[in-house]
């Protein structure tokens, strides 16, 4: 009994990592296509990464020619994005207006920046 249980838990663990998997995945890919239908071509790379002790958190840095954004969620990267478009493009990108007169070349990013929420509820206020 003790071999068979052991089997499901292996099996179960393996769904599981595959469930993980798939779902970072998916996030990646849907922030992806947000920074896409923002800021068409393929100036951007983003990369998911892990919460920052259960707060949400985004880096931005130049790598090579290209931006990298990056989030622990879709959310996070479209901080980052919105982020880099205001303070290094002087852009701005809404809902009710947009100005995106980008600059180009993109301008680097020197010193990698890394934003962590206050908490939970409040997101990258400072």
């Amino acid at each position: 009994m003790k071999g068979i249980t052991g089997l499901i838990g292996w099996v179960l663990a393996a769904v599981l990592a595959a469930r993980v998997a798939q779902a970072q995945g998916s996030a990646e890919q849907a922030a992806r296509d947000l920074v896409r239908r923002i800021v068409p071509g393929n100036a951007f790379r983003v990369e998911i990464i892990p919460a920052d002790q259960g707060r949400d958190v985004f880096e931005i840095e130049s790598s090579g020619d290209k931006i990298l954004l990056r989030g622990n969620n879709g959310v996070a990267v479209g901080v980052a994005l919105n982020w880099y478009l205001k303070y290094y493009c002087q852009c701005q990108y809404s809902l009710k207006a947009q100005q995106m007169r980008l600059p180009h070349p993109l301008p680097r990013v020197q010193l990698k920046i890394r934003r962590v929420s206050q908490d939970r509820w409040r997101y990258f206020l400072n």
